[in-house]
């Protein structure tokens, strides 16, 4: 009854003095001074003793919330260290919770280690082992402890002193020993630690078979270890390289990567990593590009060996996915070495890899811009940033150089990698220009991704991309116009007099089906025309097929004319002349189109005056707003 009453008073107690330590705005007054603390401090440390659970935890929590302050509980830590169990794993959790700012308590563990009295020094190795690779200080005990004791305490201790100083080559060579005769226990921090202080050759064997063990224990004690492996694991190198031989990719990738980890200690295993490379699996590829690369950080020939490997387009996975992924392998070599690769690799590849390159220059650029904002918070952080964006740089010079190609099928690829990126109105007249070389006569499939390229310009710079010679040749089919306009893609780009007659041939033809698309299509139509091209759509309203006719008056509109695009006197004579039609329809849409043109059908005025009397109603009423239209009078 006494214990339960004293839990109950000591807890407002603790919570009280950690309000006030901490300065909670409950309390409605400021954090106090160091000299204000002190005694607040030393009342919670004293409850670290408590016998009741309840009571230490309340008091750790006051304490973790000092921030900096608690620096002056650590006497009552290490009091706590001392105390018992119960205190004691108060004290274990709160040195965990400190991580490195508990480096200060290490002297006084290690003293209290040193003290003689009974399972000392085992409970400090244990702390150290919690608090490593922040135990400077205390590498002396450490490898006594190894050099000294034996069972668990000696293997903690072993743990320890690797994390803390990989180079203890006693403590590493007894631990793997102890892998290999199955007396310890397999878990992550010795897997750091022997990962850290390098692998043998002997421990090397059993590790690769472990990665295929039935075992669930060994392969994922294996495969944390090899995480961990770098340049001091060179002994490894034979029994990884044999990996790559396996029947299981699993085992190939990951003796692959961690070859990578070795770095220039593995270069015996160049030639079968460039073997690897060849693989038809993708998983093979990555990691032997990723490994070849960080092997041979300086060496041009690995990044044209690489890119070589990525020629063909993969099969089952996205290809952005698959191009960022290659970037970010290039991205682990020298920045300078990496720009010169890409560079002789495009100088001395066939038309595919120029073009290959060209599509990963557009995936470089697009992953660094998509990763520039992200904040480096460690030194390979930083040094992957400066990589990536030296890497875009050096893709974006080679789209430049390929824009300057002799190959229109690489100029026109590096146009487009521009123009995906770039909206202003510069590009304007480079659009228009590629647009030209583009053949009539090609594959509407290799036509379409460049157009749908230039939407985006086309749109923003309408005004830019009138032509300035009417005359000049067609861009494109009939078919491909059919599938441009009807799609929107070239907005108001201002239409050539060869590609209106290519749509208006293509409107006549025999195949109705085709014929009405080409019709609907020129319909659509809704930039500038020019003068010939207004006298060719009033020659078609007389064509036989009431669709032609349609789409030629929706061309002949006066809100064009009146855009200064289009000269609709041209148009008048014919149109006048398709007033007597024997076709009712094409009568009424040659007077619709003349009430259109407004002014510049003034010369229709005349023969508007006869239709006014037609004994048909609505053509004397079209002809009635045609007139008024003709004369201005609204």
């Amino acid at each position: 009854m006494r214990r339960s009453l004293l839990v109950v008073a000591a807890s407002p107690l603790v919570a009280l003095l950690a309000a006030a330590a901490s300065g909670q705005e409950s309390t409605r007054k400021p954090a106090l001074d160091r000299g204000q603390l002190e005694p607040v401090v030393a009342a919670l440390g004293r409850l670290l003793v408590h016998p009741e659970e309840q009571v230490r935890e309340a008091a750790s929590d006051g304490l973790m919330n000092l921030g900096r302050a608690v620096e002056l509980a650590f006497p009552a830590i290490l009091d706590a260290v001392k105390a018992g169990e119960g205190p004691r794993e108060t004290a274990r959790s709160m040195i965990a919770q400190l991580g490195p700012r508990a480096a200060d308590l290490v002297p006084g563990l290690v003293a209290y280690g040193r003290s003689g009295e009974p399972s000392a020094r085992p409970i400090v190795v244990l702390l150290l082992l919690d608090l490593a690779p922040w135990v400077r200080g205390a590498e002396g005990f450490l490898e006594e402890t190894v050099a000294s004791k034996a069972g668990p305490v000696r293997e903690q201790a072993a743990v320890a002193l690797l994390i803390a100083d990989p180079t203890r080559t006693a403590a590493r060579d007894l631990l793997s020993a102890r892998v290999l005769d199955g007396t310890i226990e397999r878990d992550p921090r010795l897997a750091e630690a022997i990962g850290r202080a390098g692998v043998n050759l002997e421990l090397s064997i059993w590790v690769v078979r472990a990665l295929d063990d039935e075992q669930l224990e060994n392969k994922s004690f294996a495969e944390a270890l090899l995480e961990r492996i770098d340049g001091r694991s060179s002994a490894a190198v034979p029994a990884l390289v044999n990996a790559l031989l396996s029947d299981v990719e699993h085992v190939r990738t990951t003796a692959a990567e961690s070859l990578g980890r070795i770095g220039p200690g593995a270069t015996a295993a160049s030639d079968a990593l460039a073997r690897l490379l060849g693989s038809t699996e993708a998983g093979d590829r990555r990691a032997a590009a990723r490994a070849l690369v960080r092997i041979q950080p300086a060496h041009v020939g690995t990044i044209a060996r690489v890119v070589e490997a990525y020629r063909s387009r993969p099969e089952g996975r996205e290809e952005q996915t698959v191009l960022e992924e290659l970037a970010e392998t290039l991205c682990e070599a020298e920045p300078g070495v990496a720009a010169r690769g890409l560079s002789e690799s495009f100088d001395r590849g066939d038309g595919a890899i120029k073009l290959r390159l060209l599509e990963l220059a557009d995936a470089t650029i697009g992953w660094e811009e998509k990763e520039r904002g992200a904040s480096a918070t460690s030194l390979p952080e930083t040094r992957a940033k400066i990589h990536r964006s030296a890497l875009a740089a050096a893709a974006a010079a080679l789209i430049r150089r390929a824009e300057k190609s002799t190959e229109p099928e690489l100029r026109h690829r590096a146009v487009r990698s521009v123009l995906d990126r770039s909206t202003d109105a510069a590009q304007a007249e480079l659009a228009l220009a590629v647009l030209a070389e583009l053949p009539p006569d090609g594959d509407p499939a290799d036509v379409k991704p460049f157009v749908d390229a230039l939407s985006s310009v086309v749109w923003r710079n309408r005004e830019a991309l009138a032509p300035k010679d009417e005359s000049s040749p067609a861009r494109f089919s009939a078919d491909e116009l059919v599938d441009v306009l009807l799609s929107g893609r070239l907005h108001d780009c201002a239409l050539r007099d060869a590609e209106v007659a290519a749509l208006l041939d293509a409107a006549g033809g025999r195949d109705e089906t085709r014929a009405r698309l080409a019709a609907t299509a020129l319909g659509s139509y809704d930039g500038p025309i020019s003068a010939a091209t207004t006298a060719r759509l009033a020659e078609a309203l007389k064509s036989g097929a009431d669709y032609v006719q349609a789409a030629a008056a929706d061309l002949l509109d006066g809100d064009r004319a009146a855009d200064g695009a289009a000269d609709g006197a041209a148009a008048v004579p014919a149109l006048i002349a398709a007033l007597g039609d024997a076709s009712r329809a094409r009568r009424l849409e040659a007077i619709r189109t003349l009430g259109r043109l407004g002014v510049e059908s003034r010369a229709a005025v005349p023969r508007l005056i006869q239709l006014l009397s037609d004994g048909d109603p609505e053509i004397s009423l079209a002809a009635l707003e045609a007139f008024r239209s003709a004369l201005a009078f609204r």
